[in-house]
């Protein structure tokens, strides 16, 4: 029998609709029944592509005994974290204050009164595993706790919230934009960069764009010393990735991070956002070095965006599963034989030797062991340098590249795909509209502007209230959730880098960036600091007002937003915008 997520337009939330869980979604109604039951609340945070997230469902939330226990002892609550960023940015601070580390699924309990949390984690196996608890056990636990210690729970939950509080609402302490800054900045960068594999810090190891665009900005203002490091740390992390595992050779666009350090092994999911902001910082990089292949990077990432996540409407799709019938990774994975089968004559054998099919497998399924290992498709250089040593021109080696990712993908699409989260995310689709402003200013391909154009009007048709507000989230013709600011945040500057792109739209875009600005200020903006928080006030579900200052694998709203009012500015002339992008710096 269906849950109470049955009615959801969340695909994650749909996907746990049959659990045996009586999983509420968040909102008054479930902390209400918490309250009438004085119990707490099992708060469990996800998004439908997250490959830690399908297995806790299917050992735990989809076995029956585990279900009625849960369902007994806990008003248990399913959370999109895409649908709602500022529930999980809010439990994500609290989970990283108490384990020093976080991730998806997000396993919190909380205090039904106030909503905060005393005890928080991640994924956890149905019986003790590898020193983690047990589900029941930790249930049970929990539930004691409650029972028996409530004074004891409630002071570790005020605690808890007292430090959340604290890192989001007073955030560092500001700084004086100097060029020490930025020589700070680009020091601390440059000591993070691996000199062997380029990228920053050790496995699993993240693209890091905001790193990458910083140090493209920057290059310009340091020494002559420092800048030849600068390109050093670009360059090599640059043609790590484009050739390793972590960009899809065959089909294009990037998978979300790598698993080892030398970029082979990916987590096979692809999200939107990393494929458009790694569209844009190869972009700047294909135009600061003037580098033919990191402008194929480039066009090869926006064709696979526009192939496989651009809906009919214009919006584009969130992301791509890494599992297939339970394997990680299934459609993009190859043996020898299947792609000889494939690949024939002289440009066969080649393609075979570029992606290193002579050297055997190099991936081989941790959760099933006993299955026969493939092999990630991968380059051990870049193609110009990699010719020379297949005994083939430059252009010989495109050529026979080309034509092979045409003969495997068209394979590859026979073969069952990953599940697609086809809803369509306001911030998100901000970001592609600037990759596909990128693409077009360095390509001049029409096909990627048009792609640009036709989700700015979804977003600004189809994601718009009655009275110009965003909604966060659509899928099946429903818009739902308000925006938050990185919706408004994004939006806007995805429409600025389109009408930056020049043609007819230029003033309408410029016009509905104005408006999104206007709206935003209203929302979002603290009226006596003037600095901006991440979600509007007075949010009765959230026991802190949350206002972000850090990037991670987005950037800051508030940096975005910050940029926004600058650019505004500039192209108006009007210098309110810059004294209001004063109050961001507060």
């Amino acid at each position: 029998m269906a849950n109470r997520l049955a009615d959801s337009t969340s695909p994650y939330l749909l996907q746990h609709a049959n659990n045996p869980v009586e999983w509420w979604p968040w909102g008054e109604e479930a902390f209400a029944e918490a309250r009438r039951r004085d119990v707490p609340i099992l708060l469990s945070v996800g998004y439908s592509t997250c490959y830690w997230c399908h297995v806790m469902e299917r050992e735990s939330f989809e076995n029956p005994a585990i279900g009625r226990l849960l369902s007994d002892l806990f008003v248990c609550i399913k959370v999109d974290r895409e649908e709602r960023p500022d529930v999980d940015d809010l439990y994500m601070q609290a989970t990283l204050a108490m384990r020093g580390q976080g991730g998806w699924p997000m396993t919190c309990f909380l205090e039904p009164a106030e909503l905060r949390p005393f005890w928080c984690g991640t994924y956890f196996p149905p019986e003790p595993r590898g020193g983690m608890p047990g589900v029941p056990q930790i249930a049970q636990s929990i539930s004691a706790a409650w029972t028996e210690h409530r004074a004891e729970v409630m002071q570790q939950a005020a605690e808890i919230a007292a430090s959340v509080a604290e890192r989001l609402r007073t955030g560092p302490e500001p700084k004086v934009l100097s060029a020490k800054a930025v020589a700070d900045a680009v020091g601390m960068f440059l000591k993070m960069f691996d000199r062997q594999h380029g990228g920053f810090g050790r496995a699993p190891k993240f693209p890091q764009t905001v790193f990458l665009d910083l140090l493209l900005d920057a290059r310009e203002l340091v020494g002559a010393e420092t800048r030849d490091a600068v390109d050093l740390a670009l360059k090599l992390s640059l043609d790590k990735m484009a050739i390793g595992g972590i960009f899809d050779q065959v089909g294009g666009g990037f998978h979300r991070y790598s698993v080892d350090a030398h970029w082979t092994v990916p987590h096979f999911e692809k999200m939107l956002y990393d494929s458009a902001l790694l569209a844009m910082v190869y972009a700047k990089a294909a135009k600061t070095y003037d580098d033919l292949y990191y402008r194929q990077i480039v066009t090869r990432t926006l064709d696979f965006m526009i192939r496989e996540m651009a809906q009919e409407g214009g919006g584009f799709s969130s992301a791509l599963d890494a599992e297939v019938n339970h394997r990680e990774g299934l459609n993009y994975l190859w043996t020898a034989d299947e792609v000889r089968s494939i690949l024939t004559g002289e440009a066969g054998v080649i393609a075979m030797r570029a992606y290193g099919l002579d050297e055997g497998p190099n991936f081989q399924d941790p959760h099933h062991s006993g299955e026969a290992p493939k092999r990630v498709l991968r380059l051990d250089e870049r193609p110009d340098r990699l010719a020379a040593r297949l005994g083939v021109t430059p252009e010989q080696l495109a050529t026979v590249l080309g034509g092979a990712n045409v003969a495997l993908l068209r394979e590859r699409s026979k073969r069952k795909q990953p599940h697609l989260d086809d809803k369509v995310i306001a911030a998100w689709n901000g970001l592609a509209m600037g990759a596909m402003a990128a693409g077009f200013a360095l390509t001049g391909e029409e096909r990627f502007l048009a792609a640009g154009l036709r989700a700015a009007r979804f977003v600004t048709g189809e994601m718009m209230s009655a009275s110009g507000e965003i909604l966060r989230s659509w899928r099946g013709g429903q818009a739902t959730t308000r925006g938050f600011l990185e919706d408004y945040a994004f939006v806007t500057w995805g429409l600025l880098e389109l009408a930056a792109a020049g043609g007819d739209a230029t003033v309408k875009l410029v016009g509905a960036a104005e408006a999104l600005a206007s709206t935003a200020r209203d929302l979002f903006r603290d009226q006596n600091s003037g600095a901006f928080f991440d979600t509007r006030d007075h949010q009765a579900d959230l026991f802190v007002r949350p206002r972000s200052t850090h990037d991670g694998a987005l950037p800051s709203a508030g940096s975005v937003h910050l940029h926004n009012l600058l650019t505004l500015a500039e192209r108006t002339g009007n210098d309110d915008y810059a004294h209001e992008a004063i109050g961001l710096l507060k």
